[in-house]
């Protein structure tokens, strides 16, 4: 489209009117980006150019080729138009010109990841019967375990192996696309493999856990507690074993550090919303960071491991207590790999999987925000532990069909778009399912992010719906490797080729009006796993999560 200004000059012909094309370039809720080009026979003008929205102006630069990006816009339909003005005269348009109409989408609202229990990414423990004060988790049946353990990675582990915040590349392996073998590890950074590619999201600050403190809470103090916080280096040292075929992740080669700081209070925006404050603005309270390679010798640990100390490997420890709770405040755990020693960067690209509860008495006792929760007793004095913004997991699980507990919408929420954004996802699986509150299987579109805007198509295409009672298929590639293998991956240097490995798949599910009338006091929303049916085939996700409500659009103008 182009903007037509009148009786302006140009040097070629006086009378000529001027030409600016015009475009929208993109839209969020976020910004607007539009741009427009001149042409070079206008170059001895001082001409300018405005962009109005709703009549505002809202951007004056240069009438040279540019582009401008628009912020803080509310969300409905707003009419973009560029102008233009001369030797600072007046703005000039024509009704006929580059009349823009957008919609600018409602942002989205964060969910607590996870949440509604005092416990979170506890994995199998709740089929743990011997010795539950110490590896357990009492009061839990075993068919309500979580199948995930709350885990994070190295900086210099590649981005692909599930861990979107903390990795800072990707591509670091010598396959091709799809990989193939032998599977070399290049390293980390462009001085040991120069086709490496670093990553935007990565965030040093790594992961947050929310424990919110529920208004009616009358207790003396809260006991944040981490199960296996350090990493060892025993094959059989985390709650369920990693798999490291192929690629030499041994610890005392490779230590690990990961650091673990309560935080807070914080305020957050809404019942089910993420902090409006970074948690990093609140105080820590209190910090240690697990390394490694030293030896430990407690009595209900089997021999062989070497963890961090006497009283952390494979059971529950304190890690800090909270006197007096702010009632209706929300405190942090702050879970990152801290400093690490010079020269020893490249050691860090393993995982490290543990599992976090918080108790109120001298022993822990199950509780949930949830009334309909099937896995723990409701309790309004419950305090919830949640994951704030990213939940990331590490997923190895011997069941059928796993089910994985994401997040619960607000019944305020109802009519919008529950929006699922779920990075490296499949690994040992067929297919996925979006579960509501029932228990049953929706229908749901999806969309593969394409993150460079170069990504090679993943098996399938970018997007797709699936309908109710269905599954998405997440093996791709059948003929030669019935469990998901072969499967082309968004650039080279990947180590797997599973269909979404290296992607972020976002689900869009439709949520009733009516929340409370579909489902009544339910509101957990879920994910199911469809396993490999391959015998041969363990099932394992390193995989990081997040989730949102967007709110119905508002309705357009005329």
């Amino acid at each position: 489209m182009a903007l037509v200004v009148a009786g302006a000059a140009c040097e070629a012909d006086p009378d000529a009117d001027i030409n600016y094309p015009f475009h929208v370039d993109a839209v969020d809720e976020h910004a607007i980006v539009v741009s427009w080009h001149t042409f070079p026979e206008l170059e001895d003008f001082d001409i300018e150019v405005g962009i109005t929205v709703d009549g505002v102006l809202t951007v004056v630069e240069p009438a040279t080729a540019g582009s401008a990006t628009i912020g803080g816009i509310p969300p409905g339909t707003v009419l973009v138009r560029m102008l233009t003005r001369i030797d600072g005269g007046p703005w000039q348009w024509e009704e006929r010109g580059p009349n823009h109409l957008v919609e600018v989408p409602t942002p989205a609202e964060p969910l607590r990841l996870g949440g509604g229990r005092n416990y979170l990414g506890t994995g199998n423990l709740a089929a743990v019967s011997s010795s539950q004060q110490l590896r357990g988790l009492p009061g839990v049946a075993s068919q309500h375990a979580e199948n995930f353990w709350l885990s994070i990675n190295g900086p210099c582990a590649s981005r692909e192996q599930g861990d979107w915040r903390t990795a800072v590349s990707v591509g670091n392996f010598n396959t091709g696309n799809p990989p193939s073998v032998p599977i070399q590890w290049l390293g980390c950074t462009d001085a040991q493999n120069p086709a490496i590619q670093m990553v935007d999201s990565h965030d040093p600050d790594g992961y947050f856990l929310g424990v919110a403190v529920p208004d009616a809470f009358v207790g003396d103090e809260l006991t944040v507690q981490v199960f296996d916080a350090s990493r060892c280096n025993h094959a059989n040292s985390n709650p369920v074993p990693p798999n490291t075929v192929g690629i030499d992740f041994h610890a005392t080669g490779n230590p690990f550090w990961t650091r673990f700081q309560v935080r807070g209070p914080g305020p957050e925006a809404a019942p089910t919303a993420a902090p409006t404050a970074a948690p990093t603005a609140a105080p820590v309270l209190a910090s240690r960071t697990f390394e490694t390679g030293q030896n430990c010798a407690d009595a209900g640990t089997p021999s062989g491991f070497a963890c961090d100390d006497r009283s952390w490997a494979m059971r529950w420890c304190d890690l800090h207590t909270i006197v007096d709770p702010t009632p209706g405040a929300t405190y942090f755990l702050q879970v990152d790999v801290g400093p690490i020693p010079a020269g020893a960067s490249q050691a860090q690209h393993y995982l490290n999987s543990y599992g976090v509860r918080v108790r109120t008495d001298h022993q822990f006792a199950p509780c949930s925000t949830d009334p309909a929760d099937p896995a723990a007793p409701f309790d309004p004095t419950c305090p919830e532990v949640f994951a704030v913004e990213w939940m990331s997991i590490f997923a190895n699980f011997a069941v059928v069909a796993p089910t994985f507990g994401v997040a619960a919408p607000e019944p305020a929420m109802g009519g919008g778009t529950l929006e699922l954004s779920l990075y490296d996802i499949g690994e040992g699986t067929v297919g996925l399912q979006a579960l509501d509150p029932a228990g049953e299987a929706v229908g749901f579109d999806w969309e593969v992010v394409d993150e460079t805007g170069s990504d090679v198509a993943p098996t399938g295409g970018w997007s797709g719906s699936v309908a109710p009672g269905g599954a998405l298929d997440t093996r791709g590639e059948t003929a030669d490797h019935p469990c998901g293998a072969g499967n082309p991956q968004p650039g080279p240097g990947r180590l797997s080729s599973s269909k979404y490995n290296d992607r972020m798949l976002v689900l869009r599910v439709p949520l009733p009006d009516d929340l409370v009338a579909t489902y009544g006091d339910a509101r957990r929303w879920s994910v199911r796993y469809l396993t490999c049916p391959d015998p041969g085939a363990a099932p394992s996700d390193r995989t990081t999560w997040s989730a949102s409500v967007r709110p119905p659009s508002p309705a357009s103008a005329d």
